[in-house]
């Protein structure tokens, strides 16, 4: 019995130290929360410029991978342009030839003869055509292979077509090497 508070002023006394102590609760949660309220505006305006040097990091780092990647590609695209203009200079070299080989060709006046196709492939060329007898085709042979490699410009005359259509030749050769 002892808990009994049996006098009211003590009652009183007790209810209003409890209506202070939940005004005073009521106050320091309203000022911690204005307090956090307040951190959470500061630290978010100091964060943002923050965030903001790090996403232009991040981009920097990613534009900078990108390009490590691209430089790897452009190192591998300049080695295949090196090997291909290696690769060219031989290809070059009988591209000249052969340009030659045809200007000499051309450059005799094939008389009795039609020439129909010129391949060059691996350093041997075949012509194939027609020639009005076998005296025509031999006389242009000879005169192929007397020739000098500085003739002079082609000189084509015109023969009777049908004429040229009487014997079939194929001629194959194999030219000079390139350095030699």
């Amino acid at each position: 019995m002892s808990d009994f508070n049996l006098l009211p002023w003590r009652e009183q006394l007790r209810a209003a130290a409890m209506r202070r102590w939940c005004w005073g609760l009521l106050l320091a949660l309203l000022t911690a929360l204005g307090l956090v309220v307040a951190l959470h505006l500061a630290l978010t305006a100091w964060h943002q410029p923050v965030e903001q040097e790090k996403q232009a990091w991040l981009q920097t780092q990613a534009e900078l991978h990108r390009a490590l990647a691209d430089q790897a590609m452009w190192q591998t695209r300049q080695q295949q342009a090196r090997q291909v203009q290696r690769q060219w200079q031989p290809w070059r070299a009988q591209q000249t030839q052969a340009w030659q080989l045809m200007g000499q060709v051309l450059a005799l006046s094939p008389q009795g003869i039609q020439i129909e196709r010129m391949v060059w492939r691996d350093q041997q060329v075949q012509l194939s055509g027609w020639a009005i007898s076998a005296a025509h085709l031999q006389a242009w042979q000879e005169a192929l292979q007397a020739q000098r490699t500085d003739a002079s410009l082609p000189q084509w005359r015109n023969a009777d077509g049908l004429a040229c259509l009487q014997q079939r030749f194929v001629l194959q050769w194999r030219s000079k090497a390139v350095g030699s």
